[in-house]
């Protein structure tokens, strides 16, 4: 624990040794908005770079927590069936849950065909899995806090681009900020952010509301260029120097990502695998995108169920938005018992859900019982 709290309240992690990180992924086949976001919150945030992979966690000491992450299948979260979503990664083995399709951990990211592996390739480390696990900013309903006063007209496809756009830009600017001490340098990363603020939130309503939807899509595209192109202005204004340098090789390396908004592109190891429980949304693609389960449900009971983890009862205490059990089919339950109990104040109201989640064993089903 001193150790942790010793990190996360230190100098942190220079910007230079994160973008000397950045400069070695962005050589391989996958590099996606998920490496620039988890290099910069592991610098910014955790104050640490870690270099190790979870599979060397495998012979961990027993008395400590087992240590089980996940994270949802993008495409298949936003089209596909719910036995494409959810993606669990542990020591041992990462994989879909509801599938029960998994390889060994080291091989996430490795090509295969048909279940065969065709080329191996290096395990993703901690900071990489972590941009997985906390890129809330790859879905939509992340851009809900930045829709401007102004814009009331109904957020169509264009609209959402260029809000993303803006939202991942002023997030890896102020990311940037957290890596870096000098005061000029963050009087120029300050005034970028107020630049692009202004931009967004510069009232646009009437012009909107008098052109075609082909017009709108048009005049979109040409906003979303316009906060590229004074993230570039920015950089090129800079003093020489290595402060110029880092900024100049970060743009470079995130504003065609941002432009193409991948996020965590990985090998699909399940690509062509002839296996009728496959969903096409996973048998077609040789890669497939893995994002924060976050934007699902924040209790990762899934993972939990069935006769893998071999659990009787299951407490939750869970607070989260969202449909707390949209992963669960009747089958997997004995019962579901949910207890709400809520407390008013004279400003708020303070609702309290413990909820007490007895899984079925060996199969079980609600009419059997």
């Amino acid at each position: 624990m001193d150790e942790a709290v010793s990190k996360l309240s230190g100098p942190g992690v220079e910007l230079e040794k994160a973008l000397a990180w950045l400069a070695e992924k962005s050589k391989e086949e996958h590099f996606s908005l998920t490496d620039i976001w988890g290099v910069l919150t592991s610098a910014g945030i955790m104050k640490q770079m870690d270099p190790r992979h979870l599979s060397e966690e495998a012979s961990r000491n027993a008395t400590n927590p087992y240590p089980i992450y996940c994270a949802l299948e993008k495409h298949c979260f936003s089209n596909g069936p719910l036995e494409g979503k959810w993606f669990e990664v542990s020591p041992h083995e990462a994989g879909f849950t509801e599938l029960n399709l998994f390889v060994e951990t080291s091989l996430l990211g490795s090509k295969f065909q048909n279940g065969e592996l065709v080329e191996k390739k290096p395990e993703m480390d901690m900071v990489r899995l972590q941009g997985v696990l906390g890129c809330a900013l790859a879905h939509g309903e992340a851009i809900r806090d930045v829709i401007p006063p102004w814009l009331n007209v109904p957020i169509d496809d264009v609209a959402e681009e260029y809000l993303h756009m803006y939202n991942v830009l002023k997030n890896l600017i102020t990311l940037t900020s957290s890596t870096i001490k000098d005061p000029a340098a963050l009087s120029e990363l300050d005034k970028l952010q107020k630049i692009l603020h202004d931009k967004v939130n510069h009232n646009e309503s009437g012009l909107l509301e008098s052109l075609s939807p082909e017009e709108r899509k048009s005049l979109f595209q040409q906003w979303s260029l316009e906060l590229v192109g004074a993230v570039e202005a920015c950089g090129r204004s800079l003093d020489d120097g290595a402060f110029k340098t880092s900024i100049s090789f970060l743009t470079k390396q995130a504003l065609p990502l941002v432009l193409k908004w991948e996020w965590g592109t990985t090998s699909n190891f399940l690509y062509e695998f002839h296996d009728a429980s496959v969903p096409e949304c996973l048998q077609s693609k040789e890669r497939f995108h893995l994002v924060d389960a976050g934007l699902l449900i924040n209790m990762a009971y899934p993972s939990f169920l069935g006769d893998k983890r071999d659990i009787d009862l299951m407490i939750a205490p869970e607070s989260s938005a969202g449909i707390m059990f949209e992963l669960c089919a009747p089958e997997n339950f004995l019962f579901c018992l949910s207890i709400y109990s809520s407390q008013s104040s004279d400003d708020s109201t303070i609702q309290i859900k413990t909820i007490a989640l007895h899984c079925v064993l060996a199969g079980a089903t609600l009419e059997s019982i």
